[in-house]
């Protein structure tokens, strides 16, 4: 026999073996723990001898007494052997590589997994121990990796199938696949390490079993690999969520004046037409003097725990910053106020969960418009933005591209008490968002492909306001949430993936804001959210008056 092309451990190897006569020309190949042999070559017997004659021994306990777990790997033809497992791994980087020879198996594991279903059709099969199977299962093409022969020796052993390598998935998550011939099928035996756990396809994860009256692999699918889910994740909690952040951000900035006391607002709107004394320190999320125009600074940073509906729990991080600047105030004759404000903001975030993170960074643009009247009021705010992902899975790195946009609405009205020194302020917010993942192929080779998330939020809330006479105004607030048709749709090569979306969840906290002369304002706020979403939540803000 003659073989090269070939490496031992890495290194290239050239063995020349011939036999004379009638003397077997026999290899012995022998490889420790984590060692391998590598054959790039064809291995073929010499035609003047039948095919028992020419012979290759893997891990022969003959020739060492020492046990040998390596692997011994064929990734050319063999033709004209009969080949002996005793220990360690035959690795098939075709499974047609050994058509055609004899096949005794003594013990080790059959190592078929090539990303090919194939099957590998042998002179003869014999079975004197138990041995491992490892075979890829491939739904598409109705295949699995098989071992079958036009002749069978003893078959005093099993088969025990230790791992299964999904290639390709079905729609409905359910696969029935035969795997053995009638003389092998009561050979073969789902191990224990392959029926308990999920067995895992770049899509999905699968629960095992096998039917030895049929000989047919039957796989049902658990859940989905969490790799796939890097796009749906990435728009539900990057996309949708820092809109949700970006609303917020807004209506704090310009709700400003219906947290004034009424004495005080209509000092602001009487200026230098009547007289006025009275309590002016108030409180405001972004204060400034606010009748005036204004430039505005806010960073934000959040950490949380997410449990999706229908998908994993994911650490998230939300960051950025938003600049604006604000109109001076306009005064109509129905006693009706506006403001208006232009902004713009940095948005990052950053999801953990099982063997995936994604880094998401973009931008946003945004108006909002501000009508208040005596003791109510009412916002709207539009906005779009633009981001970019990076996800790392196990496979690989990937990225992909999300666009979102969205209006909300925020309406308010303010009871007082003490003379306006304290002020309970109910309010309802409303959204809409709109948020599309660009179709992808994943590192994985699947296509990730979606349809926007149309979303739509509601919540209501409640604050209570202090406005007190040395220059500090603190406040407490609580509001519910609840995300409504916010379900994300995406298929990975036609399987719909899991319909995730965030649970209810409620924010409180509390703020504290300093007044610093007649143009500065600053403030600090820590929220904190649980249900849906278990996390904290920082902003501070500072706003300059512009004008006399």
């Amino acid at each position: 026999m003659l073989f090269k092309g070939n490496t031992a451990d890495g290194k290239p190897i050239a063995v020349y073996n011939e036999a004379y006569g009638d003397e077997d020309a026999i290899i012995n190949m022998n490889t420790g723990k984590n060692k391998s042999i590598v054959f790039n070559d064809k291995i073929t017997g010499s035609d003047e001898y039948d095919i028992n004659k020419n012979k290759l021994n893997i891990n022969n306990p003959a020739i060492n007494a020492q046990a040998h777990t390596g692997t011994v790997a064929f990734n050319n033809t063999v033709s004209n052997q009969t080949i002996t497992l005793y220990d360690g791994t035959m690795k098939l980087g075709k499974d047609g590589n050994i058509d055609g020879d004899n096949l005794i198996i003594k013990g080790g594991t059959i190592d078929m997994i090539n990303k090919k279903a194939g099957t590998a059709t042998l002179n003869q099969i014999t079975i004197d121990n138990d041995a491992n199977l490892k075979i890829d299962v491939d739904y598409k093409n109705n295949k699995t990796d098989r071992l079958t022969a036009d002749n069978y020796g003893d078959l005093n052993g099993n088969l025990h199938v230790t791992e299964l390598n999904v290639l390709s998935d079905p729609k409905d998550g359910k696969i029935n696949i035969n795997i053995a011939d009638d003389e092998l099928k009561d050979h073969i035996i789902l191990e224990s390490v392959t029926l308990n756990k999920n067995i895992m396809s770049p899509i999905a994860t699968y629960k095992a079993n096998y039917n030895s009256e049929t000989g047919n692999l039957g796989l049902k699918r658990t859940g989905f690999n969490p790799a796939v889910l890097a796009s749906p994740i990435a728009a539900q909690l990057g996309g949708y969520l820092n809109q949700l952040n970006s609303y917020e951000s807004a209506f704090n900035n310009l709700d400003m004046r219906m947290n004034y006391d009424r004495k005080t607002r209509s000092a602001f709107k009487y200026a230098n037409k009547y007289a006025y004394s009275g309590n002016t320190t108030v409180y405001s999320p972004t204060y400034l003097q606010e009748t005036n125009a204004g430039i505005w600074f806010k960073p934000y940073i959040s950490y949380e725990s997410v449990g999706l509906k229908n998908g994993p729990k994911v650490d998230n991080a939300l960051y950025g910053s938003y600049f604006g600047g604000d109109s001076p105030v306009y005064s109509f004759n129905s006693g009706v106020d506006m403001q208006y404000s232009v902004y713009a903001g940095y948005t990052g975030s950053h999801q953990s969960y099982t063997d995936t993170g994604i880094y998401q960074n973009g931008g946003i643009l945004g108006a909002t418009a501000l009508l208040y009247k005596d003791d109510f009021f009412t916002a709207l705010t539009l906005n779009a933005g633009l981001s970019g992902a990076d996800a790392n899975t196990k496979y690989g790195n990937e990225t992909f591209g999300m666009f979102s946009t969205g209006v909300a609405s925020k309406t308010g009205y303010n009871w007082e008490l003490a003379d306006g020194k304290f002020i309970i302020q109910p309010s309802f917010l409303v959204s809409y968002t709109f948020v599309n993942a660009f179709n992808y192929t994943n590192s994985a080779g699947v296509k990730i492909d979606s349809d926007p998330i149309h979303a739509i939020n509601i919540s209501p809330g409640l604050k209570f306001i202090g406005n007190f006479g040395n220059g500090w105004q603190p406040y407490i607030g609580a509001r519910m949430v609840w995300n409504i048709l916010d379900k994300a749709e995406f298929q990975a090569n036609d399987v719909a993936l899991p319909s995730m979306s965030i649970k209810p969840y409620v924010q409180y906290g509390v703020g504290i804001q300093k007044l610093w002369g007649e143009r500065s304002t600053g403030f600090l706020q820590c929220m904190l959210r649980s249900g849906g979403r278990n996390g904290v939540a920082f902003n501070v803000g500072y706003r300059y008056a512009l004008g006399n």
